[in-house]
């Protein structure tokens, strides 16, 4: 679990350089939450794309460490993107629900090693681990009836590549990981939408606290898919609220372009957002040229 986390850091932290997704006045708590979003993004879709290239496991681990190298290499030196913002007392509190979730999470894993005994029986948790470890393999059809609940388990054969020894184990503790991370997505977006540092933390404090949301899907019924496309419909809506403000150019629009491919490939629900979000953009960006011309 420790591997597949600083994969998704190191993957996130070269691509999110290369693509202008870090700002110079991101404070230390929001460029990890970038980091964190541009590696389950760009993941998601290399995962994806190996399954159309037909490569196998370490020819396309091969291609993710080298390209992610390069890039990083290549934009700390070039760039100067050496410096990280500092922490500073503010960062506490957008962190601070993440350690609300391993705290959580921390006596149900020591209680339960491996899995509970309900949980070893879900059809759920099969299904998304034997989908995850096929894909991992290149042994399952990217194209099939099941194409728009894949996003999971685009993410997940990753992880089951760096740790394939066991499948059900690595799998849950995969989604562990994603549920700790998952306050600074929540955090993320909701800053995009209402600009203000003190709702955002709230609204992931209460994500944190409740329950009801990460843990009931993640770890009492086994439902991978829909909790993946609730972060999944978070990070678009945060993205192409971003998209709308900057001036748009090939880089912001590869960013909205990861978050809408993450977003369709996680459940066939998101294509509800799709429609009211392009026109609830069209209607901001049409205020926001409004304002800036006034």
């Amino acid at each position: 679990m420790i591997l597949f986390l600083a994969y998704l850091a190191f993957i996130g932290f070269g691509f999110g350089h290369a693509l202008n997704f870090f700002k110079k006045d991101d404070s230390f708590s929001i460029r990890i939450a970038k980091m964190f979003v541009m590696g389950i993004l760009a993941i998601v879709a290399f995962s994806f794309a190996r399954n159309f290239l037909l490569m196998s496991e370490q020819q396309m681990e091969m291609v993710y460490l080298l390209v992610a190298a390069v890039i990083t290499i290549f934009t700390f030196k070039i760039r100067n993107l050496l410096s990280f913002p500092r922490p500073t007392k503010s960062d506490i509190m957008p962190l601070l629900p993440c350690l609300v979730i391993a705290l959580v999470l921390l006596p149900h894993f020591i209680r339960n090693p491996i899995f509970p005994e309900s949980f070893a029986y879900s059809t759920d948790l099969r299904g998304h681990s034997v989908i995850a470890r096929d894909l991992a393999a290149g042994a399952f059809n990217p194209i099939s009836s099941q194409l728009l609940y894949f996003g999971v388990h685009y993410l997940l054969a990753t992880s089951l590549l760096l740790s394939p020894e066991n499948l059900l184990v690595t799998v849950r503790q995969s989604m562990a990981l994603l549920a700790v991370i998952s306050p600074l997505i929540v955090y993320y977006s909701v800053l995009r939408l209402f600009d203000n540092h003190r709702t955002a933390w709230l609204t992931s404090l209460l994500y944190s606290l409740s329950g009801f949301y990460w843990f009931v899907q993640v770890f009492n019924v086994g439902i991978f898919a829909n909790y993946f496309a609730g972060l999944a419909s978070l990070m678009l809506i945060a993205l192409s609220i971003d998209f709308v403000r900057q001036k748009v150019g090939v880089s912001s629009l590869v960013c909205l372009t990861l978050a809408i491919l993450t977003a369709y490939l996680s459940h066939f629900t998101i294509l509800f957002l799709m429609i009211p979000l392009a026109l609830g953009l069209l209607v901001y960006s049409w205020k926001e040229r409004a304002r800036t011309q006034g």
